[in-house]
Parts: structure tokens; sequence; C-alpha cells
């Protein structure tokens, strides 16, 4: 018995024998590699937002944070009844030197901000024009937003005395 002979290709269907097998269709590869591309994409995002979330955790168990302040931090639902009264009843304002400091030191990640680079910050942007001790006022700004946030450390003043966030202050943004 010999094989059957081979048919005419269904359309949409490439044929296995013959010269007329279509390469390629390029602006087709390129939509499939778009869309590849924003998948990983939103991958990357959403698995560095969960290790953002997990260093967040880390840190503040270890400066003594409680655990509803830790939860609405990351993003959750308290696990535990709120018993003491709320880390952030106040909310950080948009454009105050404040939101702008905070901001400043979301950017700088790792390797942190230094007071006076602040302060040089803050001047480039028309701010502390009028401030008698520039220096002062973005220390107690700094300072204060540690206190309120407790989302902020600082390095002593022998290893450069810069200033380091846990993560984002989306949590404490109006």
């Amino acid at each position: 018995m010999r094989p059957q002979q081979a048919k005419e290709p269904l359309p949409g269907q490439q044929s296995i024998f013959g010269d007329h097998v279509p390469g390629p269709d390029p602006e087709a590869e390129k939509q499939r590699q778009r869309a590849v591309d924003a998948r990983m994409y939103g991958l990357e995002r959403q698995l560095k937002r969960q290790m953002w979330a997990i260093e967040a955790y880390r840190e503040m168990r270890e400066r003594g944070v409680t655990m509803p302040d830790i939860a609405e931090a990351i993003g959750l639902q308290p696990v535990v009844d709120r018993a003491t009264p709320r880390l952030k009843p106040w909310r950080l304002r948009p454009g105050t030197n404040m939101d702008i400091v905070a901001t400043m030191l979301e950017d700088a990640g790792r390797r942190g901000a230094s007071e006076s680079e602040m302060v040089a910050h803050l001047q480039a942007l028309g701010r502390l024009a009028t401030a008698a001790q520039a220096n002062r006022a973005v220390h107690w700004t700094v300072s204060e937003l540690q206190r309120r946030t407790r989302f902020l450390t600082r390095k002593r003043r022998a290893d450069g005395g810069r200033w380091y966030a846990f993560g984002r202050f989306d949590t404490w943004r109006a």
C-alpha cells in the first residue's frame, strides 16, 4: 500500500511540501513580541511590589511598628484589631517641602540622600529662599517625616549622615 497523496492545504494551514510556504508575518511577530514584553513588564512590576512589601514588613517589624500599621503600610487588611491609635492620622500634602523630601528619598533608593543634598534640591526648586537656617528647616522636615511615618532611618554622621526610606510613601499621600 502506498501512502495517500498530499491534498491541498486548508485555508490558513501551511503546507509541508511545495514552494508556496509563506514566511512569518513581520507585523504579527511585532504584535506578539509587544504582547509578551508587556506581560513580562507587568509580571516584573508585580514581583517588585511584592518584594518591596516583604522588605518593608521586615524593616518595620525590626523598628517596633505595630502589626495593624504594618499591614496598612504594605496594602493589606489588619490581621488583628487595632488597640493603638493610628500611626498616620495625617497625609502628605502634595507640593509641600515634606512631599518633595519624601519623593527625593524614594528616588534615592538604596544610596540614600543627605540633608545637604535635600537643601540644594529644595533651593534649586525655589524653596527655602526666605529661610534663615535652611539646614535646620530641612532637618526638622525629614525628622518630622521619620517621626510621623517611622519609614525612614538615618546612618550616623561618621557614615555620612544619609537618610534612607524603606520604600514608597504612597500610603501617606493624599
